[in-house]
C-alpha cells in the first residue's frame, strides 16, 4: 500500500512564547482513531520564511527553515536573481496521513488531498485554536488575542503533500498580512509550559467563563472599552451560574430546588441571595471593599454595565474599562480561594 501525508503549517499573527517542540493534543477530545495516541502538534518560534520570485505572479515559496540555514541564504541563493526572506511568528504545524492503493501516483495523492482537504483544515484549525485557548487560560502573564478564525489562518499558511515520502507539492495560501515582529517575548515559565502541555494531551477544556472573560481582556487591548466591559460582564456571570449550581450540588439539594434556585440568574441577586444559600456569606460579607466598588450607585462596575447596556452609553474611558475587568477578576480569585 502506498502512504499519502500531508503537512499543514501556520504562521500565527502572535508568539506563542512555549519551547520549541511536538506536543501531544487531544482533537474533539478523542486521540487519533487509527492509533489510539494523541495526535502531534508541532510549535516552533525559530523559522523564517524564505521566497524567491513574486509571490504574486505564482512562484512557489522556496523554504521554512530555522536560523542557522536562514544565516546562509546568500551562499543557498548565489545565483538566484531575487530572493528575500523574514522572521516568521510562532509557527504550528500537523501532519495527516492515509494508506491507498499499491503503486499510486501523484495525480492519486492529490486527488485523496482534495477528498479529505475540508476535514484536514478544519482539524488544523480546531487544534490550533485549541492550544490558543489552553495557552491564554493557564498563568502564563502574556496578552494573546482571541482564537483565530479560517480568515485569519488563511493569510499565511502552507502545506506540502508527500507519497511514500516523496515530494509532491509545497503551496502557500495568501498572502502577507501581519506586521513583523522580529523578537518574541519572554517564554513562559516551564511549570507553566508542563502544564499547558499534559492540559493539551488529554479532554480538557477551558471554562467558558475563563475564555469569555479573557476575551473581554483582547478587546480592552484593543481599545473597544464598551464592549470590554460587556464581554467580561457576561463571562463573570457564567462563572457565578457555574459556581452556585456546583455549591448546590455539593450541598446535596435537592434536584428540582437547584432548578428553581439557579431560574435566578441576575447577577447581583447571585451574589447575594444565591451565595448566602450556597457558602452562609453573601459577597459583601466576604469582601465589602470589592463589593463597594462593585456596586456603588455612582461609580461601580454594576452601574457601569447598566449604562452600557439599558441607557446606550458609548463613551467608556480606558480606566472605567481597566476598573471594572480588575473588579470582576477580583471577585472570581476570591471565591475560588
Amino acid at each position: 500500500m502506498s502512504y499519502v501525508k500531508v503537512g499543514f503549517e501556520a504562521e500565527l499573527p502572535f508568539w506563542l512564547c512555549m519551547d520549541d517542540g511536538d506536543y501531544d493534543i487531544y482533537i474533539d477530545g478523542k486521540p487519533c482513531q487509527a492509533t489510539g495516541e494523541p495526535w502531534i502538534i508541532n510549535l516552533s518560534n525559530d523559522k523564517w520564511l524564505i521566497e524567491m520570485g513574486n509571490i504574486l505572479d505564482g512562484e512557489a515559496m522556496v523554504a521554512i527553515v530555522p536560523t542557522d540555514v536562514a544565516k546562509k541564504t546568500k551562499e543557498i541563493f548565489s545565483k538566484a536573481p531575487y530572493h528575500h526572506k523574514r522572521k516568521l511568528r510562532t509557527v504550528i504545524e500537523m501532519g495527516f496521513g492515509w494508506k491507498i492503493k499499491e503503486k499510486a501516483t501523484s495525480e492519486d495523492a492529490k486527488e485523496k488531498l482534495n477528498k479529505e482537504w475540508n476535514w484536514c483544515t478544519k482539524s488544523f484549525l480546531k487544534s490550533v485554536n485549541r492550544f490558543i485557548d489552553i495557552y491564554r487560560t493557564s498563568d502564563t502573564k502574556d496578552n494573546v488575542p482571541m482564537k483565530i478564525g479560517e480568515y485569519e489562518l488563511s493569510f499565511n499558511w502552507w502545506h506540502t503533500l508527500l507519497l511514500d515520502d516523496t515530494f509532491i507539492e509545497r503551496k502557500r495560501l495568501g498572502l502577507d498580512a501581519y506586521p513583523i515582529s522580529q523578537n518574541p517575548p519572554i517564554k513562559v515559565n516551564k511549570e507553566i509550559q508542563k502544564e499547558i502541555s499534559n492540559k493539551l494531551a488529554s479532554k480538557f477544556e477551558p471554562f467558558s467563563w475563563a475564555l469569555i472573560i479573557e476575551n473581554g481582556t483582547t478587546l480592552h487591548r484593543l481599545r473597544n472599552y464598551r464592549m470590554a466591559v460587556i464581554e467580561t460582564y457576561s463571562g463573570f456571570e457564567l462563572f457565578m451560574i457555574e459556581y452556585l449550581k456546583e455549591k448546590y450540588i455539593e450541598k446535596k439539594y435537592d434536584q428540582a430546588l437547584i432548578n428553581y434556585l439557579m431560574n435566578r440568574t441576575e447577577l447581583n441577586h447571585m451574589l447575594n441571595h444565591g451565595l448566602f444559600l450556597a457558602d452562609g456569606k453573601r459577597f459583601s460579607q466576604i469582601d465589602n471593599t470589592l463589593w463597594s466598588r462593585w456596586d456603588n450607585k455612582n461609580n461601580g462596575v454594576r452601574q457601569l454595565r447598566h449604562e452600557i447596556v439599558h441607557d446606550g452609553r458609548i463613551d467608556i474611558t480606558e480606566k472605567e474599562s481597566e476598573n471594572a475587568i480588575e473588579v470582576m477578576k477580583s471577585m472570581i480569585a476570591k471565591l475560588l480561594r
